[in-house]
């Protein structure tokens, strides 16, 4: 799957929730371990996207970190229409490369940093809240303890951002504003 491809499945996914004109609430769950590295990604994205989240009431954004499974609570308050979660995943990709992941992609990919497997825990949202869950993985490069996050993952933050911005001004979910610019990251 190439990189335009999450963009275009968000898309069509979003125009098939729109009812009148009710705006779509919207979770964005980042998961990851900061000490890993790239597999930090889903964090950073979420921390990018607070200043948005903190002005739309349609919109959440949850750092999860390695244990997703311990918000379903707070997703279960929002009621979400859709979440959305962002996360590393060994995809023998490029690094930095983005993909929408079906069932199967995301139970057969290799995730070493969680407690639950995403897909279950996908799943169960799916169930309890009755709403879409999505999850789109991110190709890392490095995952070891201690190491830093590399160029090509800070390079796809940015682009998931500025994606994620523009999809959710088209689909009213936020509104265009130039003060309320998601904060784009990069190395330290």
């Amino acid at each position: 799957m190439s990189n335009m491809f999450w963009q275009e499945n968000l898309k069509l996914i979003l125009s098939c929730l729109i009812e009148d004109d009710r705006r779509l609430r919207i979770a964005v769950v980042g998961v990851g371990q900061e000490l890993r590295g790239d597999d930090a990604v889903g964090v950073y994205i979420v921390r990018a996207l607070k200043p948005l989240a903190e002005v739309e009431r349609n919109l959440i954004v949850i750092d999860a970190g390695s244990t997703p499974e311990n918000i379903a609570g707070l997703l279960k308050q929002f009621h979400p229409d859709i979440v959305l979660i962002f996360d590393a995943v060994q995809m023998n990709k490029n690094p930095g490369s983005v993909s929408w992941l079906s069932g199967d992609e995301i139970s057969s990919a290799s995730i070493t940093t969680h407690t639950l497997p995403l897909s279950i825990f996908a799943d169960f949202v799916r169930v309890e809240l009755d709403c879409e869950v999505e999850i789109i993985g991110i190709q890392p490069l490095r995952t070891l303890l201690g190491s830093k996050m590399t160029e090509e993952m800070y390079r796809s933050i940015d682009s998931i951002i500025r994606v994620l911005t523009k999809v959710f001004v088209e689909f009213k979910v936020c509104q265009e504003s130039g003060d309320i610019t998601p904060k784009l990251v990069g190395p330290v």
